[in-house]
């Protein structure tokens, strides 16, 4: 089942210039005239570097919408932009659930309806080799194949681990002339911060939390705007896990204050900006964590792992 390597070689050029475009592809969506394939993949991570990575995340779901969940599934890797490329070794990647969504709790992959379970495959470390174009293969046994396509970075294009966080004097909900919409997307029709969904994670600036000395988890997301839908659940789940959390900081960077069609906030730019969506809007959500000394020392794109999230928080703030 899946798509043959060799459609997979005619259909590599048309995904390496969507690729440098910056608009994502499934390359087991391509057609070439061969049978259409039993699953399709999309990669999940939005700011991949060369070298030894955290992870990398793989949707895969097929044709009806279905996604695949549970269980572990093998990736493997090879270049896009070689003719005749070899794959490298198979990796093992578990299923991950999305934050706020029901887990899978199957010991192998399978089918599932979205109102079922949603989440997406992803590794522990995984190595690439260098920058350019790559291709994942995940296979999920009888169920099938699927191939998808991303580019790697030489150097991260949002903020990276390691490096000073940004000093962002980003708004709370003590700042004059600020309204609740522009703290939270989802507080449109909010007319008091007290109607906010979390006023909590307003309270502090980031570069207050930095010069106290103060650990903190910047959230960039854009709950009434995010296209995947994963911003609200997972600002929720952080809201609900920061009480049980001692001496750390939580902030909420709202990625479009004045509404979608506005440009960025120039307090989530300075953490996003960078990020593959054409024009430089920034992909979303985000979550980083920074220590008591103002460093970066953990992310994560897209779809967070909150045990990792709740791990690294507690190691911070302890």
């Amino acid at each position: 089942m899946g798509i043959t390597t060799s459609s997979v070689g005619r259909a590599r050029r048309a995904v390496i210039a969507v690729l440098a475009l910056g608009i994502g592809m499934s390359v087991a969506g391509c057609s070439t005239g061969q049978p259409e394939p039993a699953l399709f993949a999309e990669t999940a991570s939005f700011d991949l570097v060369a070298g030894t990575i955290p992870r990398l995340m793989v949707g895969v779901s097929d044709k009806e919408g279905n996604s695949l969940t549970g269980g572990t599934v093998s990736f493997r890797l090879r270049r896009a932009d070689q003719d005749n490329a070899a794959w490298s070794s198979a990796v093992p990647a578990r299923s991950l659930r999305i934050p706020g969504r029901p887990a899978s709790n199957e010991a192998t992959p399978r089918l599932t309806a979205p109102s079922e379970a949603v989440g997406v495959y992803a590794t522990e470390t995984v190595t690439i080799p260098a920058p350019g174009y790559w291709e994942v293969e995940v296979d999920a046994g009888k169920l099938g194949k699927a191939i998808t396509a991303f580019e790697a970075f030489a150097e991260p294009q949002a903020i990276g681990i390691g490096q000073a966080a940004p000093r962002s004097e980003n708004p709370t909900i003590d700042t004059p002339g600020v309204v609740p919409s522009q703290l939270d997307s989802l507080a449109l029709d909010a007319t008091s911060m007290s109607d906010l969904p979390h006023p909590e994670l307003h309270r502090t600036s980031i570069a207050r939390a930095i010069t106290d000395h103060r650990p903190l988890v910047v959230i960039v997301a854009t709950p009434a705007y995010c296209q995947s839908q994963f911003c609200g659940p997972l600002v929720d789940e952080i809201a609900k896990l920061m009480p049980s959390i001692d001496g750390v900081d939580a902030v909420l960077l709202e990625v479009f204050p004045d509404g979608y069609d506005k440009p960025v906030s120039p307090y989530a730019a300075q953490w996003i900006s960078e990020t593959g969506r054409p024009g430089g809007r920034g992909n979303e959500p985000w979550v980083f964590t920074v220590d008591a000394s103002g460093t970066v020392s953990a992310r994560w794109d897209n779809v967070v792992d909150l045990e990792a999230l709740e791990a690294e928080l507690r190691r911070i703030g302890s």
